[in-house]
């Protein structure tokens, strides 16, 4: 996880570093896939901005096993996708993909609020257990500070940029 945590801190942009993310988070709990999603605050939704296997995913941010994360603000442990009233297997159908199992975990910043939803789908040898369920918690704890700060860092870049732009905007004029 320290380990994780300094590759994090390292990362150029915040697509590097959700991609970062994913694929630590896979490893570190031997998952099949993963999704993050960004929470997006104005439109109450969550957007994977990147996702392993995946195309792109909009939705409400109180619906789904994402959503039970959000409102509980906790880790979900969903050890039978398909027993689970949360679980939309709309995606499975689409993909051809089999959920078997999900951890879903809030990503919150410095000051605990929602920045976005981890989930790690299919753990290789079995279901996610107690032990998971904590490496995932110190994980999320991480990157959602890093990602706040990754944001942050993401709308300077655009707010310079546009700046710029009306400074040779006005030196043409």
């Amino acid at each position: 996880v320290l380990d994780i945590s300094r590759a994090m801190t390292a990362a150029r942009d915040l697509d590097e570093l959700l991609g970062l993310i994913l694929d630590r988070s896979m490893e570190l709990l031997g998952a099949e896939r993963a999704t993050v999603f960004l929470y997006d605050p104005a439109a109450d939704e969550l957007v994977s901005r990147i996702a392993c296997g995946s195309e792109e995913i909009r939705m409400p941010a109180g619906r789904g096993v994402a959503g039970a994360c959000v409102r509980k603000t906790a880790v979900v442990n969903v050890p039978d996708a398909y027993a689970d009233e949360r679980f939309n297997a709309d995606f499975d159908r689409r993909s051809g993909f089999h959920t078997r199992n999900i951890l879903a975990m809030p990503l919150c910043d410095y000051s605990s609020d929602l920045v976005g939803v981890l989930e790690v789908i299919n753990k290789r040898d079995g279901s996610f257990g107690p032990y998971d369920i904590s490496l995932a918690e110190t994980l999320a704890a991480q990157a959602g500070v890093v990602i706040q700060r990754a944001r942050l860092i993401e709308q300077y870049v655009q707010k310079q940029r546009m700046q710029r732009s009306m400074e040779i905007a006005r030196e043409i004029q």
